[in-house]
């Protein structure tokens, strides 16, 4: 899927971005929490998969330094749920 070390901003731009963008219904998104301190930002989310009625949800924890994103991990609920979505949307495309 998109998982593993990426290396800055551009990469997450150009290759991850358009990955989530085509699985994700964001007209389907929304949050049940966020907290943040300083250098910390924790975000419990859901969005709908394209093309299907599937919600999933997801946590997130992203690291802030000097302003600038310096780390995102995303925790799936379900992430057999998102490999179906991907793998369907990749079948289509090819």
């Amino acid at each position: 899927m998109w998982g593993g070390d990426g290396v800055g901003a551009s990469q997450f731009v150009t290759e991850i971005l358009p990955r989530v963008a085509k699985t994700f219904d964001f007209n389907r998104f929304g949050y049940d929490s966020f907290t943040a301190d300083e250098s910390t930002v924790n975000a419990f989310v859901y969005a709908g998969l394209s093309g299907q009625e599937d919600v999933t949800r997801l946590a997130e924890t992203w690291t802030v330094q000097d302003g600038r994103l310096t780390s995102l991990r995303v925790f799936y609920y379900d992430p057999l749920l998102v490999i179906n979505a991907v793998r369907r949307r990749e079948a289509l495309s090819a």
